[in-house]
């Protein structure tokens, strides 16, 4: 594949980063607080800038390098993604990438890097500025027209390495064949993790009538056909196989990958009638291991049995359940669940309980009245969290029978 010639934009990258570089020379000896109170020089900070999650020292400084120098929020993007290839990921698969990194971001993403004299400071304020001036729907706009340029090359996405295969032999196994999809390339997976609304993103924590739960509909719509896209052209299963090992000092950031579809956004995606319920159904049991699908409808049961009991446990562990069962119901609803639910949040709830029914039911039937021999869904039962109803109770009482009774008197 020719190169594409550079533009003046990718030009221009490595021109503000020459001067981001000197900037910081200049203000080297200037003096901070760190997180732990001590004072710092700023030349000496490395990317240890950040006083907490959302602030970095001198950070009136950054700014005003930012409205002078990057200006737009455009700009600051292709700074972000250009600096995440400063990394040691493995060279052959980077190799591998180089077609799709040119394409979609220019040359100067696949030429040697040049060096800078304070990398890490101007990495860590880079991502400051990222997460302050880049707003999520310009990086949701951008992982749909990336994703339908890597749909273009779908037979492209998985590259295969070790068993003499390009690539070098992993732990000395030439035999062995790996895989490895180009969404985990530090990059890419910028861009095409915005394919998929975290259940835990701020984003969900909005009112359900408030503007930013009607952005999130209009959001979803958009999203989800390309997310389940990209997911189905890897058959649901995103390879990342020896991303990171212990040679490496760098760690690729594998929980930015594009997630694949849960069962609760196929939930979500037929009550906006984006697909049909029988296809909800089938999804409900192949696109997602089956202890995640029955993990996601146990959650939301128990989060609508259980949401105005008061729970008496020990704090924290009570606070990490409740948010797992929010996350799946956020993601259902595209928006917070508070005070009683609407008609609409109540009709969409409705369909992940059905499914908890029917699934649980088939799971039961055949867990309840088998012998030793384990049933196809012996290994998934554990994602079962929660079971409800006397039935229930009498037909697990009924398969233990003496066992069960034995236990008891002892």
């Amino acid at each position: 594949m020719p190169k594409k010639k550079d533009t003046t934009s990718d030009s221009e990258v490595i021109n503000i980063l020459r001067k981001f570089d000197a900037f910081v020379d200049e203000h080297k000896n200037d003096e901070y607080e760190m997180a732990d109170g001590e004072i710092g020089l700023l030349g000496e900070a490395g990317g240890n800038i950040y006083v907490n999650r959302d602030k970095v020292a001198c950070e009136e400084l950054w700014v005003d390098f930012y409205e002078k120098n990057i200006q737009t929020p455009y700009m600051c993007m292709q700074l972000y993604v250009y600096l995440n290839g400063y990394n040691s990921d493995k060279q052959d698969f980077k190799k591998y990438c180089e077609s799709f990194m040119a394409d979609m971001f220019g040359n100067i993403y696949i030429e040697e890097c040049p060096a800078f004299g304070y990398l890490a400071i101007v990495r860590a304020v880079i991502g400051f500025l990222y997460r302050r001036y880049v707003m999520d729907s310009d990086k949701m706009r951008l992982a749909v027209v990336a994703a339908d340029y890597l749909l273009g090359r779908s037979d492209e996405l998985i590259y295969t390495f070790g068993g003499n295969k390009g690539g070098g032999s992993i732990s000395g196994d030439d035999s062995k064949v790996y895989h490895r999809s180009v969404l985990t390339n530090e990059q890419i997976m910028i861009i095409t993790r915005w394919l998929a609304i975290d259940g835990d993103s701020d984003i969900l924590d909005v009112k359900e009538d408030s503007d930013e739960a009607r952005q999130n509909e209009e959001d979803f719509r958009h999203l989800f056909p390309y997310n389940y896209a990209l997911a189905k052209s890897h058959n649901f299963n995103i390879p990342s196989d020896v991303v990171n090992d212990r040679n490496s000092y760098y760690w690729v950031h594998t929980g930015s990958v594009m997630p694949v579809p849960g069962l609760q956004n196929y939930i979500a995606a037929y009550s906006r009638g984006l697909i049909s319920k029988d296809y909800m159904y089938k999804m409900a049991f192949e696109g997602n291991s089956l202890d995640r699908s029955l993990k996601c409808v146990s959650d939301v049961m128990r989060f609508i049995t259980e949401r105005n009991r008061k729970v008496q446990t020990r704090g924290y562990e009570w606070g990490y359940t409740e948010r797992e069962r929010l996350r799946s119901v956020r993601q259902i609803l595209l928006h917070s669940p508070e005070g009683e639910f609407s008609e609409t949040d109540e009709k969409r709830l409705d369909i992940a309980k059905k499914l908890y029914t029917d699934m649980s039911e088939l799971v039961l039937s055949a867990e309840l009245t088998r012998g030793d021999t384990e049933t196809e869904f012996s290994p998934y039962i554990y994602g079962l969290t929660r079971i409800f109803g006397a039935e229930y109770f009498v037909r697990i009482l009924s398969a233990l029978g003496n066992v069960f009774q034995y236990r008891l008197l002892l």
